[in-house]
């Protein structure tokens, strides 16, 4: 059996700082295809990626293994294996809950984040669509499904990270954040955009930038961008970070 968290690494040697894309449920890391040709120029470029959700029969295994604690736990141990000591992170979807998870359990590995496409809460819509899914997934292959996911701006909800992150939602949204970080959504992400602005005005460390013309996939919609806007605000907070350890020092 294939390993259920695999990853690749792009070397940069003109820096030291690193970046980490974590995808959402039942996609894999080629969504991040436009980034990673980007970033990696600026970056060492770390790009994770959940076998599990691949294929039929590993989705099947990861089903009955993945946890968001699980999966943390193994982010981490790839950063401890590389050499890592810290991180930014760009996350998409449900990959959000994996960092999320990261910051509560290991802060200090963690220097900017950015939040694409969040998942806060969920509508009566957005339940429907959710059990439709939930019923299509016995007959419609998975990666048709997540295709058709995307161009609906609803993330493929049919596995046990995704029915875990519903949990977690309200966990989210009480406890709030603990670091700041940028959230970016498509101005066309009708089901879950209002629930991030409405999170972002109750966190004062939350920002949020809606990209006009753009879905759920807004990474892939408005790729040029969506990797100007993360570049701009990961610079801006190394900028800070510089600042406040010469203020110390």
């Amino acid at each position: 059996m294939e390993k259920l968290l695999t990853y690749t690494i792009f070397k940069n040697e003109t820096t030291t700082q690193w970046l980490t894309f974590v995808h959402g449920a039942s996609a894999n890391s080629s969504i991040w295809t436009f980034q990673v040709e980007f970033f990696k120029k600026y970056y060492n470029v770390l790009v994770l990626d959940f076998g599990g959700y691949s294929t039929n029969t590993q989705y099947k295994v990861a089903e009955n293994i993945y946890s968001f604690e699980f999966v943390a736990d193994q982010v981490l141990a790839i950063l401890d294996k590389e050499g890592i000591k810290y991180t930014h992170f760009v996350g998409t979807s449900m990959g959000n809950i994996v960092i999320r998870q990261i910051l509560e359990v290991a802060p200090t590995r963690v220097n900017a984040v950015v939040m694409t496409s969040a998942i806060l809460n969920i509508n009566f819509v957005a339940s429907i669509l959710l059990y439709l899914m939930l019923l299509l997934e016995r007959f419609i292959p998975h990666r048709y499904l997540y295709s058709a996911s995307v161009v609906a701006s609803f993330p493929m909800p049919c596995n046990r990270l995704a029915r875990e992150n519903f949990a977690l939602m309200h966990f989210f949204n009480l406890v709030g954040l603990r670091s700041k970080v940028l959230f970016i959504n498509g101005n066309q992400d009708y089901i879950f955009l209002p629930f991030v602005k409405k999170f972002v005005k109750a966190n004062k460390t939350a920002e949020l930038k809606i990209i006009e013309r753009s879905g759920h996939g807004v990474n892939i919609d408005k790729k040029n961008i969506y990797n100007t806007e993360v570049l701009n605000y990961l610079r801006r907070i190394e900028g800070e970070q510089r600042y406040n350890t010469h203020i110390v020092a």
